[in-house]
């Protein structure tokens, strides 16, 4: 039997060429470019898999979201990491689930950030463990939100280092509770700043302490207001000397007592003008005891105004000498009566020049 010409492996005839004639095996980005919906949805998975690579920039996501089932199935690693980021939004949920895990394996961020969110429902747990760990930087808000609940679990540290700060804000506090344990000793400071003040108030105690210090620099206000009060009390001193002055602006009065006063000793002057003026005045002899004499140059005109006499008498001489003249100005008279033998002649020069 003579050969078929054109004829693959075993003598097949080729696939029929692509509209206008167009040899698969030839076609450039510029020609996928200018074939209709119409034309792509009538794509062979023969004709697919002879598309050179470099053909896959010419996708659009409209020309995508034509693909047939098999088509899509039949995707190589090769072709699918030319398609352009725009181009894989085309993606339906139906899609997505039938993409091979070779496939998956070379998504790059930039492709997975353009899948739309309701794709992810296609999501299925062969592909999820194929992806890279690069490819969750790629992650949006929508994406931890559609994703199937029993995939939480399976998060590994390195892949969730990669979720970039706002895919934080996708997860709800059911979501965020089912992660293992150990990829909390990853979170990153930037991550932690972008979760739901819910998520914040679900934090379980197993959770908490496997956090690293560094991740405390990240408590905003409104989410060290929403911590448990029993977590509060689990704050180390190497945690507290990370927290912000604005974060812990947050700290509720009747909460702050719950701090242990070991953490006052690692508090600068930066974190002592970040406290609520009523929140400092519940802090107890113990805790005052603890704070450094040097941190107290950060106490503020406001906090002043609303010193009283009681935890103005925890105060020891070198922690009075550290106040600032701008707010010992500020201080009701009966506390600066109480103060004012341990000033230095340097504040009283400093209250005279004001």
């Amino acid at each position: 039997v003579p050969p078929i010409p054109g004829g693959g492996p075993g003598n097949f005839p080729p696939p029929p060429p692509l509209p206008g004639g167009l040899v698969p095996g030839d076609a450039s980005a510029g020609d996928i470019a200018g074939l209709s919906p119409g034309d792509i949805a009538g794509f062979n998975p023969d004709q697919f898999g002879l598309l050179p690579p470099e053909a896959m920039a010419g996708f659009t996501p409209g020309q995508v979201a034509e693909l047939s089932p098999d088509v899509i199935a039949g995707f190589n690693p090769d072709q699918f990491a030319e398609v352009p980021p725009e181009a894989v939004g085309g993606l339906s949920p139906d899609q997505f689930g039938l993409l091979p895990p070779d496939v998956m394996a070379g998504f790059t961020p930039d492709q997975f950030a353009q899948v739309p969110p309701k794709a992810i429902g296609g999501f299925n747990f062969e592909q999820f463990e194929a992806l890279a760990p690069e490819a969750f930087g790629g992650f949006q808000p929508g994406h931890i939100k559609q994703m199937p609940k029993d995939f939480f679990a399976e998060f590994d540290p390195q892949s969730f280092q990669a979720l970039a700060p706002e895919a934080m804000a996708g997860f709800k506090p059911k979501s965020f509770g089912a992660l293992p344990p150990d990829v909390m000793g990853g979170l990153q400071a930037d991550q932690l700043s972008e979760l739901s003040k819910r998520v914040i108030k679900s934090f379980d105690l197993d959770q908490f302490e496997a956090l690293p210090a560094d991740a405390f620099a990240g408590f905003q206000p409104d989410q060290l207001k929403r911590l448990p009060k029993d977590l509060i009390a689990s704050i180390s001193p190497e945690e507290f000397s990370e927290l912000s002055a604005d974060a812990l602006s947050g700290l509720k009065p009747k909460v702050a007592q719950n701090l242990d006063p070991s953490v006052f000793e690692e508090l600068d002057a930066e974190q002592m003008g970040g406290f609520k003026p009523r929140t400092f005045k519940k802090l107890d002899g113990v805790q005052i005891e603890g704070i450094p004499a040097n941190a107290f140059e950060g106490l503020t005109p406001d906090q002043g105004k609303k010193m009283n006499q009681v935890v103005a008498s925890n105060f020891d001489p070198a922690q009075i000498r550290s106040i600032q003249p701008e707010c010992l100005a500020s201080l009701p008279d009966p506390v600066f009566r109480l103060l004012e033998g341990d000033l230095s002649a340097s504040q009283l020069n400093g209250l005279e020049a004001l």
